[in-house]
C-alpha cells in the first residue's frame, strides 16, 4: 500500500463516515483522491460543477469523468450551471462560482446519513493559503490554514505532498487532464502557485517546511483556545461579563463570536458593539440578538422565524393582465427542487427583473431604506438553485414566466 492511500486510509477509518462523496474534477489532484477511496473500498459518489467556463474543455473534462465514473463502476452526479460567463462576472467569479459548488455539495450529503464530503486539497494548497492570508492581511485563522475535518468537509490528503500524487497516478496508469486556466496568473492564488512558490522553493528550499511548522503551531494555539471559548460559554450560560470581554484577544473573541454563526467580518462591529451604550443590539440571525447592558451583554431568542410564513403554491392557465407586488409567477419547468422560504444571508446575489446582471441583497436593501433590524426577517423564496423573489422588493427574472410558457405556477406567501 503506498504512503498516499495509507494516509487516506488512516483518515477516513478515523472519521467513521457511512458513505463519502468526492469532489472531482479531470484534475490529477481529485482524480487520485477518487481513485485511492475507491481502492480501500469505501462507499464513494463522486461529484462535478460544470460551468461551462471554458467552452468544449468543459465539456470533454465531464466525458472524461464519465467515463472514469463508469470504469470505476461509481455514480457520478454532475451539476450543470447554467450561467453565462457574462453574469458571473459581475460579481467575484471565484466566489460566485465556489457558492455554487459547495451549495450543490450540502445538498447531495443529504441523501445518506452520516456521510462526508472529501476535497483534494494538499500540501501546497496549505502553503498557498499562507501566502493568500498573509498579502489579504489575515489573522490567525487564516494564515494557520485549513484543518483535516471542518464541519462535514473532510480533507485526506492535506498532509500529502503533491510529488507523491503525481507518484501514485503514474505508478497505477492513472490519466488525468490539465486544467488550461490553472496556468494563468490572473488570480492572486495562480501566480503563488506558478510564480511564487516555484521561485521560492528554488532560493529558500526550507521556507516551505518552516512554513507547515508554523501553521502547525498556530492551529495547535487555535484548539487551545477553541476549548477555552467552550468552557467560558459553558460557565457563563447566556450572559457575559463586558469586563472578561474587552480583555479578550482578537483571536479568541472571533472565535467566539464565530461560536454564534457570526464571521470573521464582523469582529471590529462586534467590538464596537461592545463599547456602545446600554440597550444596544446586535443582530445574530432571524431568531437571535446580543442585548447591551452596562456591565454584561446577554445572548436572547427572539420569535422571529421562517415557519412563521408559508407558500400556496398552484398552477394557472394564463399571466394576469395586472401584475401585483405579492405574487410570483414562474415557469414551473425551470424550477429546481422544492421551493422554501429563508431569510437574507451575507453576500446573498440576485438578479433583479428589468436590470442587466445581478445585484447583492444588501444593495437591493440599502436602495429600498430596509433599516438591518427588518431586512434579516423578509422572506425569500428560493428553489435549489437560486432566491426566486425577495418578497415586496425584487423578483429574479432566471424563472419568471412568459405568455409562452406551457407550465405556468403562481407563489404567494402567507402569514
Amino acid at each position: 500500500m503506498s504512503s498516499l492511500v495509507n494516509d487516506i486510509k488512516q483518515v477516513l477509518e478515523e472519521e467513521g463516515g457511512h458513505h463519502y462523496f468526492i469532489a472531482i474534477s479531470s484534475g490529477k489532484d481529485s482524480v487520485a483522491l477518487a481513485h485511492a477511496v475507491h481502492s480501500l473500498g469505501f462507499p464513494v459518489t463522486f461529484l462535478h460543477v460544470n460551468y461551462h467556463l471554458r467552452g468544449e474543455e468543459s465539456n470533454e473534462d465531464q466525458r472524461w469523468l464519465e467515463n472514469f465514473a463508469k470504469s470505476l463502476d461509481v455514480e457520478l452526479i454532475v451539476h450543470d450551471v447554467n450561467f453565462s460567463l457574462t453574469d458571473l462576472k459581475k460579481g467575484n467569479l471565484q466566489q460566485i462560482a465556489r457558492d455554487i459548488r459547495y451549495s450543490f455539495f450540502e445538498k447531495k450529503l443529504l441523501r445518506h446519513k452520516n456521510s462526508f464530503l472529501l476535497v483534494a486539497h494538499h500540501q501546497h494548497d496549505q502553503l498557498e493559503n499562507f501566502w493568500l492570508h498573509l498579502f489579504r492581511n489575515s489573522g490567525r485563522s487564516g494564515l494557520m490554514g485549513m484543518s483535516v475535518r471542518k464541519n462535514k468537509i473532510i480533507r485526506p490528503m492535506l498532509k500529502v505532498n503533491p510529488k507523491d500524487i503525481t507518484a501514485y497516478l503514474i505508478q497505477n496508469g492513472i490519466e488525468w487532464r490539465e486544467d488550461s486556466s490553472n496556468k494563468k496568473n490572473n488570480y492572486l492564488r495562480n501566480s503563488i502557485r506558478n510564480r511564487l512558490l516555484p521561485e521560492l522553493s528554488l532560493n529558500f528550499p526550507t521556507l516551505s517546511a518552516s512554513i507547515l511548522l508554523i501553521q502547525e503551531k498556530l492551529g495547535e494555539q487555535e484548539k487551545e483556545d477553541e476549548i477555552f471559548i467552550q468552557r467560558f460559554l459553558t460557565d457563563h450560560k447566556n450572559i457575559f461579563l463586558l469586563e472578561e470581554l474587552h480583555e479578550f484577544s482578537d483571536d479568541k473573541l472571533l472565535l467566539f463570536i464565530k461560536s454564534f454563526g457570526l464571521k470573521g467580518s464582523q469582529l471590529g462591529e462586534f467590538r464596537n458593539f461592545l463599547i456602545s451604550q446600554s440597550g444596544a443590539k446586535f443582530i445574530v440571525n432571524t431568531s437571535s440578538e446580543f442585548l447591551k447592558d452596562r456591565k454584561f451583554i446577554a445572548f436572547i431568542t427572539t420569535e422571529k422565524k421562517a415557519n412563521q410564513f408559508s407558500l400556496n403554491v398552484k398552477e394557472v392557465s394564463k399571466l394576469p393582465e395586472i401584475f401585483d407586488k405579492i405574487s410570483l409567477y414562474v415557469n414551473k419547468e425551470k424550477i429546481k427542487g422544492e421551493l422554501f422560504i429563508r431569510f437574507w444571508q451575507e453576500g446573498d446575489r440576485i438578479f433583479p427583473l428589468g436590470i442587466n446582471g445581478s445585484k447583492l441583497l444588501s444593495d437591493v436593501f440599502t436602495t429600498a431604506k430596509i433599516p438591518n433590524s427588518q431586512k434579516i426577517s423578509i422572506p425569500l423564496i428560493c428553489d435549489e438553485e437560486h432566491i426566486l423573489w425577495c418578497y415586496g422588493l425584487v423578483i429574479d427574472r432566471r424563472k419568471i414566466a412568459n405568455n409562452n410558457d406551457n407550465c405556468l405556477m403562481k407563489i404567494t406567501i402567507e402569514i
